[in-house]
């Protein structure tokens, strides 16, 4: 992708008025930024919990399968936005995701909200 440089730059002198940049990271405020980590993001989290794409592909079913009997079920929501996760569970649910995601990618400290904090 390629952008036309914001007339700042050029008024600062840090770019030509002829040049053009080429945009090799995501963006925030690019429409395509969030589609873009959303595909990126092949490796999931290898334990009972599956993360599924569903049809907006900002929004993953979580699904938890019991090891014992094979039963999955539908235990919670996770929204992405770039490199941001919602995810609406109960608190037993939502430490488990949270660690399964951490196996497999860096997060920071999880902020939690809930009844009490309303």
């Amino acid at each position: 992708m390629a952008m036309e440089i914001p007339i700042v730059f050029k008024k600062l002198g840090l770019a030509e008025s002829n040049e053009v940049w080429l945009i090799d990271k995501a963006i925030y405020g690019l429409t395509t930024s969030p589609r873009d980590w959303s595909l990126s993001t092949s490796s999931r989290p290898k334990s009972c919990w599956k993360f599924k794409k569903k049809t907006d592909e900002n929004v993953w079913r979580i699904k938890e399968t019991d090891h014992e009997t094979g039963e999955a079920a539908w235990t919670g929501l996770m929204s992405v936005y770039v490199d941001d996760l919602l995810i609406v569970a109960e608190e037993a649910t939502l430490d488990a995701a949270t660690q399964a995601i951490s196996e497999v990618w860096a997060i920071s400290d999880v902020e939690k909200t809930g009844r009490e904090r309303w």
